[in-house]
């Protein structure tokens, strides 16, 4: 991963626990963080992380209050691809093998994270020879078709649509939603990723990166929570037709890019 980061503080870090850890992007959450926070704890006793993006809210001072979780503060806003890269290369430089992110928001169940944890560490049965999972799980809130949503959840909805058919038409994937950010990653494979983007375009680029360098993805079904219709993070969904052609721009530009080195190389 190459984006460039803002430099951030270590507000809290606990002692690590096992190979997985649980990454909650922070920004401007309150007052959902609280229930959210201890819902989570409630579902999962190993190693958490949140990465507050400099909220201007009373988010950081809650995790403050969290001595049992690892909590980075971001000096500046690092985006909504930006955290999670943030988080991501902590996990990394800290020995962890696979990380859990979902959002502080309330959209994600989890009671889920023991799915994802499942799903994506490998299995051993009983001749003890592990059995390999995909690198990615992603969550869907679409496997089972979509849903008919208010008007104000519609241009989502669509965007998503369009989106992922493109992803899938470019990559060979069978992905039904390209934005959940419920997901179970597995490090090694993370790794090899040279992701710059630090916007919402951040999981186009991560798609097509890992389709180019053989990663398998699996879905897993999630329920579709939208608590509030107004929610984005730091104003990237404030205009449709901006945001599909940004979307566009990070698959255009990554396919430039791929068809680029397959000149150089040949």
């Amino acid at each position: 991963m190459n984006a460039k980061l803002p430099k951030y503080d270590i507000i809290n870090e606990c002692q690590k626990m096992g190979d997985t850890l649980v990454l909650i992007p922070v920004y401007n959450e309150m007052p959902q963080l609280a229930d959210v926070m201890r819902t989570i704890r409630l579902c999962w006793d190993g190693d958490m992380l949140a990465v507050d993006d400099n909220s201007r809210d009373k988010s950081l001072e809650f995790l403050k209050l969290m001595d049992t979780i690892s909590v980075i503060h971001n000096r500046s806003n690092a985006g909504a691809g930006g955290v999670l890269l943030q988080g991501f290369r902590y996990a990394y430089e800290r020995g962890f093998k696979y990380v859990i992110t979902l959002d502080a928001d309330g959209q994600h169940s989890p009671f889920l994270i023991r799915d994802f944890i499942k799903a994506i560490t490998p299995h051993c049965c009983g001749t003890c020879k592990c059995k390999k999972r995909s690198d990615f799980i992603w969550g869907s809130r679409y496997m089972n078709g979509y849903p008919k949503l208010s008007k104000s959840f519609l241009a989502r909805q669509e965007i998503n649509r369009f989106i992922t058919q493109r992803l899938n038409e470019v990559t060979g994937y069978n992905l039904t939603d390209a934005f959940c950010g419920f997901r179970a990653y597995n490090l090694k494979a993370l790794h090899q990723l040279e992701i710059s983007e630090t916007g919402y375009g951040m999981f186009m680029q991560m798609t097509i990166q890992a389709a180019r360098a053989g990663i398998s993805i699996k879905e897993l079904p999630v329920p579709l929570i939208y608590l509030d219709d107004t929610r984005n993070f730091q104003g990237e969904f404030d205009n449709t037709r901006q945001r599909l052609d940004y979307y566009n721009s990070i698959i255009d530009g990554e396919l430039a890019k791929a068809k680029c080195a397959r000149k150089i190389k040949g």
